[in-house]
C-alpha cells in the first residue's frame, strides 16, 4: 500500500513540475491547455455549478483549514502523540503557507479573466486552495 502511495506521489510531482516548468518558460502548450480546460468548465457551469464552485472555495480557504488542522493538532494532542501533531501542524500550516507563497513569487501568474465565478486577488498558480486541501 506505501508503494502505491509513494508511486502516486512522484507521479503527481512529476506532472506538477511539468506543468509548473511549462509555467515558467511561457510554453504556448501550457496556456492553449489552460484556456481549452477553461472553455470547456464553461460549457458545463450553470448557476447552481457556480454557486458549488463558490461554496467549495469557501470551504477550502484559510480559516476552515486552519480550525481543521487545529482540531486535528489537538486531537493528536490528547491522545499524547505528540510528534505526529508536531508533524501534521508544521506541514499543513507552515510547509503548504511556505511552499504556496515562494511558488506564487516565483511563478508569478496572474488570473485569467476569463470564467471569474469567484474573486480573488493572490496569484493563479500554483492555487493556495488546492495545496491546503491536499496537505490537508
Amino acid at each position: 500500500m506505501i508503494k502505491k502511495f509513494g508511486f502516486t506521489g512522484i507521479i503527481f510531482l512529476i506532472l506538477y513540475s511539468v506543468i509548473t516548468w511549462g509555467f515558467v518558460a511561457d510554453f504556448e502548450w501550457v496556456q492553449r491547455f489552460d484556456y481549452a480546460l477553461i472553455a470547456l468548465i464553461q460549457g458545463w457551469v450553470t448557476e447552481s455549478g457556480a454557486g458549488f464552485v463558490s461554496v467549495a472555495t469557501d470551504i477550502a480557504a484559510f480559516l476552515p483549514v486552519f480550525i481543521l488542522t487545529l482540531a486535528v493538532v489537538l486531537g493528536l494532542l490528547i491522545k499524547k502523540m505528540y510528534i505526529a501533531a508536531l508533524w501534521f501542524g508544521l506541514t499543513i500550516l507552515t510547509f503548504a503557507s511556505f511552499f504556496m507563497d515562494a511558488m506564487k513569487a516565483i511563478i508569478g501568474r496572474e488570473r485569467p479573466e476569463l470564467m471569474v465565478i469567484t474573486t480573488e486577488t493572490s496569484m493563479s498558480y500554483p492555487s493556495g486552495h488546492s495545496i491546503a486541501s491536499v496537505m490537508l
